[in-house]
């Protein structure tokens, strides 16, 4: 039987090779297909293995992203995640790497959670997910192809930008001050 963490692995490392491949082919897969094909294959992949206290809830195909500034909602028990995920814009010439954070989204996200802390006895935890690629060797795939930070650091983080409506958070940054974790870690 394949743990919970077995299966984020194997999500992790399919989104690495994924974004890397269709880079190579002069493509980019797009956010919201690659957390689709993600959240399914997950599903599928706990069901079968029986994993019966682990839940996902999509809000891209309900239209809830908007209401939320969340793409899913997944928990274990009491544990409850509200998620956000965002893709690695690389230019690789330049080496530079960079998430796009939009900033009302991001408070929609922790207003949210939030909101939904407390009903039924769940905590409700704000984060996102960051999907990654071609970030060298020193990286494990099964790590490093989907990262979690806590989206209240994100905020305290970026809180001298919150004139704007977006900013870039660099990869270094995510890595480095905001605690950016395997997404396994989660659960």
């Amino acid at each position: 039987m394949m743990s919970l963490k077995t299966i984020l692995e194997a999500q992790s490392k399919w989104t690495w090779d994924t974004m890397e491949s269709s880079a190579h082919l002069g493509e980019m897969v797009r956010e919201d297909a690659l957390t689709s094909v993600n959240l399914a294959m997950i599903y599928r992949q706990a069901v079968e293995q029986g994993i019966d206290d682990f839940y996902i809830t999509s809000t891209q195909g309900a239209k809830l992203e908007v209401e939320y500034g969340a793409d899913w909602l997944w928990g274990r028990g009491e544990q409850a995640y509200l998620v956000q995920a965002k893709r690695l814009n690389i230019i690789a010439r330049a080496h530079l790497t960079s998430y796009k954070i939009d900033l009302p989204q991001l408070f929609d996200l922790l207003d949210a959670a939030e909101a939904l802390s407390g009903s039924n006895g769940y905590r409700v935890h704000a984060a996102y997910v960051f999907y990654n690629a071609m970030l060298g060797d020193n990286f494990p795939r099964a790590d490093y192809g989907c990262t979690c930070v806590d989206a209240a650091t994100l905020a305290g983080f970026i809180k001298e930008k919150s004139h704007q409506d977006t900013c870039l958070v660099s990869f270094a940054d995510a890595m480095q001050k905001l605690d950016a974790r395997p997404w396994h870690q989660m659960f």
